[in-house]
């Protein structure tokens, strides 16, 4: 049974014979109704008899994306944090060559593409919630630093991960050669220069590390939804401020309500500005890859601001 449109996540179909073995293959019955998400941009999501989504690793089948999700989802099961149900995670290959995942269906909208809808005091309840919430997620800890998939990449200290993290940045970006001549050379230095400031981490924390407001639903005044933890790591708990809020009152809502759970280092703004550098060199190698020449030039300014601020700082 041929996959309709195997490289465009947006247009991608499965046909409905295969949607029924899978649904047998894991025992959830009959398939009555199925319909696919508007909003993934990178994995097709499937809506499944009303109480079930499909998630595929569509565009990198190379990385464990899922199961760094399933980690996640059974680690947060019966927390504050409104997560979906784990269902099954399959990474066989037997019936389609790409992982999937199935979790429940969590109910809500999602917070970005109803902003504007939102009176501003439930704005600011929406997001003093998604900063409380993020502080739980972060109490949950690991006895490594790195990626929580398979063992692969656990490391002892935090500074090893990040460097492993940069050098394959650095290494795309020259590839790409997204770049003038000593840009990343200068990249490289302060993050050297940094190395002390980063050795300081000690607590190795569950990082969401894609947190926005894209992937967090609401319903009625209460947020209930975290999705998207695919990305997640062992790490840093300044990672997750690296991206900010689309919305500037949305982002000072959502430090606000994470104050109060969780007090932040005294370096804390002096790492979130190497974090937000490494994310922006990450981001112009996917905007360059699979987005427009004007997304890839955003991030491409943005890393040389960055760079040059912390050229400046004092750290």
């Amino acid at each position: 049974m041929p996959i309709e449109n195997p490289s465009d996540p947006k247009q991608f179909r499965l046909p409905a014979g295969l949607l029924q073995q899978i649904w047998n293959k894991h025992g959830l019955g009959a398939l009555r109704q199925h319909s696919y998400s508007r909003s993934g941009k990178v994995n097709p999501l499937l809506y499944v008899n009303h109480r079930y989504v499909l998630k595929i690793n569509l565009r990198d089948p190379q990385l464990p994306k899922l199961r760094r999700e399933a980690v996640v989802l059974r680690l947060l099961a019966g927390t504050e944090v409104p997560v979906p149900r784990l269902i099954a995670l399959d990474e066989s290959r037997e019936l389609m060559p790409y992982d999937y995942l199935i979790m429940s269906r969590l109910e809500g909208k999602e917070i970005y593409q109803n902003w504007d809808r939102l009176a501003p005091a439930m704005r600011g309840r929406l997001c003093r919630q998604a900063g409380q919430l993020l502080a739980v997620i972060h109490r949950q800890q690991f006895p490594f630093f790195g990626d929580i998939a398979n063992g692969v990449g656990e490391l002892p200290h935090w500074h090893l991960a990040l460097e492993q993290r940069l050098f394959r940045q650095l290494k795309d970006c020259q590839e790409w050669e997204l770049y003038e001549p000593g840009f990343l050379d200068q990249v490289r230095a302060v993050f050297e220069r940094a190395k002390s400031l980063l050795q300081s981490v000690e607590r190795p924390c569950l990082v969401h590390n894609d947190f926005h407001l894209g992937n967090l639903l609401y319903q009625g005044a209460r947020i209930s939804g975290v999705l998207d933890f695919e990305w997640a790591l062992a790490g840093d708990v300044a990672m997750d401020f690296s991206d900010p809020f689309t919305h500037e009152q949305a982002w000072q809502y959502m430090l606000e309500g994470y104050r109060r759970e969780h007090a932040f280092s005294p370096q804390f703004e002096a790492k979130i500005s190497l974090y937000q550098l490494l994310t922006a060199l990450e981001l112009s190698v996917v905007a360059r890859q699979h987005w427009s020449q004007q997304q890839l030039a955003y991030y491409q300014e943005r890393a040389r601001h960055l760079l040059a601020a912390l050229q400046r700082s004092t750290y």
